[in-house]
This record gives C-alpha cells, sequence and structure tokens, in this order.
C-alpha cells in the first residue's frame, strides 16, 4: 500500500484510447479538448486508516485542486475537478488497488485499476466495454 504515497504526475504524452473512453462516458464534444490536455497531479497520503488524495491540473490553474479523505472498502463521494460527482469504493493490496466509481447524473459505472511498478502508476479506466491507459511518474 506504501507503494502509492507520494506525488505523481500524469503523462499525457502516453494516454491510450482516451478518445474512444471519453465517448463512452458521454463527455460533450466542446469539452473534448481541454480533457485531452488535462495534466493532473495526484498526492498521495496516509495517516491510520485514512488515505488523503490530493488531485489538481497543472494546465488549468483555473480548476480548484480537490482534496479528499477515504478509508478503504467504505462508499464515499467525490467531486472531481469537473464538478462531476461520483460514489466510489476503493481497495488497495500492496501495489494494486481498484476503485468502483458511480457517476451520481448519469448511473455510468467506471472501475479502474492502479498498479505500481518502481516510480511508474499504470491507471486502466472501464466502463461499458471501453478501456484506456493512462500513466503516472512518481515526482
Amino acid at each position: 500500500m506504501e507503494a502509492f504515497i507520494g506525488t505523481w504526475r500524469h503523462d499525457v504524452s502516453k494516454n491510450e484510447n482516451l478518445d474512444a473512453f471519453l465517448k463512452v462516458l458521454e463527455v460533450p464534444d466542446a469539452l473534448l479538448p481541454a480533457l485531452k490536455k488535462r495534466q493532473y497531479t495526484y498526492k498521495i497520503s496516509k495517516s491510520g486508516d485514512n488515505w488523503t488524495f490530493e488531485m489538481s491540473d497543472e494546465n488549468d490553474p483555473s480548476l480548484s485542486p480537490k482534496t479528499y479523505t477515504v478509508k478503504e472498502n467504505q462508499d464515499y463521494e467525490v467531486v472531481d475537478l469537473d464538478g462531476v460527482k461520483y460514489k466510489v469504493t476503493m481497495n488497495m493490496d500492496g501495489n494494486k488497488s481498484t476503485e468502483k466509481m458511480t457517476m451520481h447524473e448519469t448511473g455510468l459505472v467506471v472501475n479502474v485499476s492502479r498498479v505500481v511498478e518502481g516510480n511508474t502508476m499504470k491507471a486502466v479506466h472501464s466502463c461499458k466495454g471501453a478501456s484506456m491507459t493512462a500513466y503516472f511518474v512518481r515526482c
């Protein structure tokens, strides 16, 4: 679990299948250019049973960073950088994590599987038969 602790920067150049995945999520065309440029940074820390996630976008400082603190295997509410609300359940297992994210507005379920190997975190997002992969590098 400690493998996730630290600061992670999204490597936009390595996104795989992002366009198709965003279409499955029914993202409006007007938002696609901004989403493709997102340079996410995650700061992950742990205190006792609580995990804290801080999320920001380096390319768009007008978006307010989001911070949430959660416990594993418990449902919690998240509002992402764009104001989209999710119900999330997270499970951590060594260098792997899984998240089930249900979008409040549409009911779509996004499953996220993350694996940390050294200084790289691979995140595979899947929904309705489509998937995309994002890579993050430890700062």
